[in-house]
């Protein structure tokens, strides 16, 4: 995991050009919270601006395994990530099947995933 101090706080063009701040970030472990992932983030630059926050696209790296999915979904949506982060709005799952790379699917896959965790 890279921390955000990594890319500096020049790349944040001000708040009178940004209405809303995300990120990509795909899961390689499950003892990867969402806090852990996304707090450094969050502190520096939505929660100073006041500015909703999103996961443009997440999932798991190289699709990962049906337990591995279900863990992240559950990070990215649980009540753990709004009380964490509360201007978080949501996230955008990579919903694909790409055969070099991994099944990355948790909705229209061989089972709906989704439905386990978010009911």
């Amino acid at each position: 995991m890279h921390t955000i101090t990594s890319i500096g706080g020049s790349w944040f063009p001000g708040t009178e050009y940004v209405d809303i701040v995300g990120l990509d970030v795909y899961a390689k472990s499950t003892s990867t919270s969402f806090a852990d992932a996304f707090g450094e983030f969050y502190d520096t630059y939505a929660a100073p601006n006041n500015l909703p926050f999103v996961l443009g696209e997440t999932g798991w790296f190289d699709g990962g395994s049906d337990s591995e999915k279900i863990y992240w979904l559950g990070q990215v949506s649980g009540a753990q990530a709004r009380e964490r982060c509360p201007l978080y709005e949501g996230f955008s799952w990579f919903e694909y099947d790409k055969p070099s790379e991994g099944d990355f699917r948790v909705v229209m896959g061989s089972s709906d995933l989704a439905s386990q965790v978010l009911g």
